[in-house]
């Protein structure tokens, strides 16, 4: 990594006048790419300020990240300087960290995807500058494609069609009976909310909770999405689909054993260096199905956000390190380097990022068009309501109870989680 990159941005930043330099405790985590370049630039900049940056790891898991980051905040709350959170933690750590309007120029916000900005402010606070970026991809085989004269699904029903000529000719050809359409995360998980928003966004439904703090997950259009997924089950997915992580989805695709799949950006570095896996450059991604119509792309917004612990003793100069790891110039070089999904929109346009990174090209339809998971309108709640919901359409998906029974007994159990400040956060 060239050392030097980014470090011009330092000269504006340094804390002139400091007394004496300091220590701060960053956490981060996640993939490989991730850690090694969150360390890399964290030097970076303490060389260039004359301070020092302990690079603490995080979970690869985002709720055993947060339940972490909970019991430290609540506890020793000093021991943290700077997080780096998930998305769909913003709103339930909020209370914890610090308002970086207070201490960055509206500079370093603007050029930020907004609905990122959107998702990190809570109560009127931003509480985290974004620093990655996810969305949900259609991974598909394009060699199958040309095999057998099919184009990339535009709906999901015409996923649900493709997905079940291509297995039924493959089989055929191949005589693997193991060989599937579609996989995607279907355990009672965060991976399960996401797809399921999905689906049913797409299908004219809403978010499970809506902007005034109404719960909106059972309607007739979320009905009939979840019918067409469990319907899936067995047939263009495997039964064992319900207990499917995302890494469980990426491997079988890996595997050569399927020919489309939901997943995130970051899958697509993993298969694409793996030289021993049978679909080595025979895959690509697109953006995910919608109806067609209004909705002609619907993904589900994921990614990294930098915070900063609002009992911090040294709230400037953490803000400075938050700064300088979330600006344009050292996403750019993220993206270069290790392939990580910039924030920053202009970035999409930009040629070398491009050629390095094709699968941006599938995120530029979506990138700005995400779909918000409702951390900002249930507070506190989230994770309890994600896990109620995700519980709920996983035994629709396991046919232990209908589509329609899933989301009366979701709707009942987020009604009874609802309190006056639901759709009040922001």
């Amino acid at each position: 990594m060239n050392k030097s990159m980014g470090l011009a941005l330092l000269g504006a930043w340094a804390l002139a006048g400091q007394a004496a330099a300091v220590e701060l405790t960053l956490a981060c985590g996640g993939e490989p790419d991730n850690r090694v370049t969150c360390a890399h630039f964290a030097r970076a900049w303490a060389e260039a300020t004359g301070n020092t940056v302990v690079v603490q790891g995080a979970s690869n898991d985002s709720s055993l990240r947060f339940e972490n980051y909970k019991r430290i905040l609540g506890g020793d709350g000093d021991s943290i300087d700077v997080l780096e959170i998930d998305t769909t933690s913003t709103g339930e750590l909020a209370d914890y960290l610090l308002d970086l309007r207070k201490v960055v120029p509206e500079s370093a916000i603007t050029g930020h995807d907004p609905v990122l900005i959107e998702n990190n402010t809570v109560g009127g606070r931003l509480v985290a500058l974004p620093w990655s970026v996810g969305v949900g991809l259609l991974y598909f085989r394009y060699d199958l494609l040309v095999r057998y004269d099919r184009r990339v699904p535009k709906t999901w029903d015409e996923l649900a069609d493709t997905a079940r000529h291509v297995q039924e000719s493959e089989r055929e050809r191949t005589g693997n009976e193991e060989f599937y359409g579609y996989v995607f995360t279907g355990e009672a998980y965060e991976g399960l909310t996401t797809n399921a928003l999905e689906w049913f966004i797409a299908g004219g439904g809403e978010n499970l909770v809506d902007a005034d703090g109404r719960v909106t997950v059972n309607s007739p259009a979320a009905v009939r999405a979840l019918e067409s997924a469990a319907a899936w089950v067995g047939d263009i997915s495997p039964t064992r689909v319900t207990a499917f992580t995302e890494e469980s989805a990426r491997l079988m695709f890996q595997r050569g054993d399927a020919f489309l799949m939901r997943g995130w950006p970051g899958a697509f570095r993993l298969m694409r260096d793996d030289r021993n896996s049978p679909v080595a450059g025979l895959f690509l991604a697109a953006p995910m199905p919608g109806d067609g119509k209004d909705r002609n792309h619907v993904a589900v917004l994921g990614g990294w956000q930098l915070a900063v612990n609002k009992d911090t003793a040294h709230p400037e100069e953490a803000a400075s390190l938050v700064r300088y790891l979330t600006s344009r110039v050292i996403q750019r070089q993220r993206a270069l380097e290790a392939g990580l999904a910039p924030t920053y929109l202009d970035l999409y346009d930009d040629r070398e990022v491009l050629r390095a990174n094709p699968i941006f090209a599938a995120m530029m339809p979506m990138v700005d068009k995400t779909v918000a998971r409702p951390t900002d309108r249930v507070g506190s709640h989230y994770h309890e309501v994600s896990a109620a919901f995700s519980k709920h359409v996983n035994a629709a998906l396991r046919g232990e109870v209908s589509a329609r029974q899933a989301l009366e007994r979701a709707e009942k159990d987020l009604s009874g989680m609802k309190d006056d400040t639901w759709g009040s956060a922001r």
